[in-house]
Order: structure tokens, then sequence, then C-alpha cells
């Protein structure tokens, strides 16, 4: 819930695969996530990175970001 809420409060409107209201699909698909991502626990945030990269979004987020991890690594001492 919390991912989602953020979401919304960043104007973005997901794609919501909510797996407990699957059924019997629901484990089904969280162990083909789990193969595909190496990750069992949910939520599973997936960016659809290719449009982002169209609308020339994508380099400026990935810098931003690299520019803050490496900024956040300086900051920690050995």
């Amino acid at each position: 819930m919390e991912v989602k809420a953020l979401l919304k409060r960043l104007g973005v409107e997901p794609l919501v695969i909510e797996l407990d209201e699957l059924g019997p699909q629901g484990p089904q698909l969280q162990k083909v996530l789990e193969r595909l991502t190496g990750q069992f626990t949910v939520p599973n945030v997936f960016i659809d990175t290719v449009r982002l990269y169209r609308k020339g979004e994508l380099v400026p987020l990935l810098s931003e970001t690299s520019g803050k991890i490496l900024e956040s690594k300086s900051l920690q001492r050995p």
C-alpha cells in the first residue's frame, strides 16, 4: 500500500496486479516472478525503461540517481 500511495502522490497511475486477488493463479504468478527477478517478496515495481528513454527522461534520471549513489558512497567511511 505504501508504494501505491507514493506513486499516487507522484501522479503516476501504475498497472497494479494484486496477487492475492487472483485466486490460485496468484501464487503461481509469484513463483514465476521469483524465477525471473530473483525476488519473492512483493511489491515488485517494474519501470518501462524503453518508454522513459524514448521520452528523453531515462538518462537524466539515471544520471541524477548515479550522482546520489556516488555522493552517498563518498560519505561512507570504511
